[in-house]
């Protein structure tokens, strides 16, 4: 969390509760939706799926932090990826955040590397080395060299051959992205996506929903009244940070709160931005 403060980033801290996430950072326009672990098979799919929801529903960034998985002991410079969430060990992220994209990709047992391929079709043409010569060069065949030039991905070490041949860069990073997530909501947070804006539902994170349209809010919902002090001082930490206006979906006194009946009977996302910036005022 340190480095993260160091780097510029405000953080949310909820490594202390049952949360699919530990940190959420948030610099400028810039949002990373950490999951911090010691092993990387610790992380559960249901974790998986909120952290690729709420990174793209903030426009954000989920990434696990992890020192080893079943592969053994993360690499240095490398990606990973766990149900479809990329992740890498400390040293890596502290490099990430200093602007120093993964170089090396881990998939299918073995580590790969992106190549600018238009930049290696381009030099060794100019270098007048047939597809044949650079391949001899190099240590493989002509037909593999074909394939690195229309985007195949080579090993690192075979990278390396090739900038060493060809006497230029030809490297580039990996910039880290979840998968899309897709997702069916259950009532009543498909009725808010109905009226027009961007919702998202969450198995373990401190609230229910979120939803975006002009502002973000966060929802509560089947929560009970002995739970609900505890789930709103741990709302409250992100507030002004991720989103400005929480919901508690029912009836609560002396908290923001909003009926099933009435986001039924609202007409666009806009009137339930309404309410929640007049009931957070009113509170």
């Amino acid at each position: 969390m340190e480095a993260l403060k160091k780097e510029g980033f405000e953080v949310v801290d909820y490594s202390d509760v049952k949360s699919s996430v530990d940190l959420i950072a948030k610099r400028g326009k810039e949002v990373l939706v950490l999951r911090v672990l010691g092993n990387l098979d610790a992380l559960k799919p249901q974790h998986a799926e909120d952290m690729a929801k709420l990174a793209s529903l903030l426009e954000g960034k989920a990434i696990v932090i992890a020192e080893r998985s079943r592969w053994g002991v993360l690499e240095d410079d490398t990606v990973y990826y766990r149900y479809g969430i990329p992740a890498m060990n400390p040293r890596t992220f502290l490099a990430f955040l200093r602007g120093d994209l993964p170089r090396v990709l881990y998939t299918k047992g073995r580590g790969i590397v992106r190549i600018d391929a238009e930049k290696l079709r381009r030099r060794r043409e100019e270098l007048g080395l047939s597809l044949q010569r650079l391949a001899e060069l190099v240590g493989t065949t002509k037909e593999t060299i074909y394939r690195y030039e229309r985007g195949y991905y080579p090993s690192l070490e075979m990278a390396r051959r090739l900038e060493e041949a060809l006497g230029v860069e030809l490297i580039e990073g990996f910039e880290p992205s979840a998968e899309e997530p897709r997702e069916e909501l259950h009532f009543p947070f498909d009725v808010l996506r109905s009226l027009g804006g961007r919702v998202s539902e969450f198995r373990r994170l401190p609230w229910s929903a979120m939803g975006r349209g002009r502002l973000t809010i966060t929802f509560l919902h089947n929560i009970s009244h002995r739970q609900l002090p505890r789930r709103l001082k741990e709302i409250r930490r992100a507030r002004g940070t991720l989103f400005r206006y929480y919901l508690y979906v029912g009836n609560a006194p002396g908290v923001p709160s909003i009926g099933e009946e009435e986001i039924l009977e609202a007409r666009s996302f806009k009137e339930i931005e309404k309410i929640a910036r007049e009931r957070n005022e009113e509170s």
